[in-house]
């Protein structure tokens, strides 16, 4: 094992850096361009009773596929198969009326004023 003696410079050591800003530098730029304002704009519409029943639907083909397959004569394979293709389509059709509904929305027009 070596080590190296010391040299006689003093070890750098690192220091926290100043974060005030100089007062020449702490100014406001100006903004330009289309500016997205959170929560201004159009809103979303709430769900359909149809999206809500599609919904419903989705989340509950597990536990009926479940309850089936161990209180009735449904065989595990087919019921298995079943659920996982029923809650498929349904989640689907789900995810697509809630993007329908998203794109319904149009963004607040820009007057000329405004730009």
């Amino acid at each position: 094992m070596t080590s190296n003696p010391p040299t006689g410079e003093p070890e750098q050591q690192w220091q926290q850096p100043n974060f005030d800003a100089p007062r020449d530098e702490q100014f406001v730029q100006p903004v330009t361009g289309h500016v997205i304002v959170p929560g201004v704009g159009g809103r979303v519409p709430p769900p359909s009773t149809f999206e809500t029943m599609i919904g419903t639907l989705a989340k509950l083909v597990w536990p009926v596929a479940i309850l089936m397959i161990i209180f009735t004569g449904v065989s595990f394979w087919p019921g298995l198969i079943g659920a996982i293709v029923v809650g498929t389509i349904l989640s689907a059709l789900k995810n697509n009326l809630r993007q329908r509904r998203r794109w319904q929305v149009q963004p607040p027009e820009v007057g000329p004023d405004q730009r």
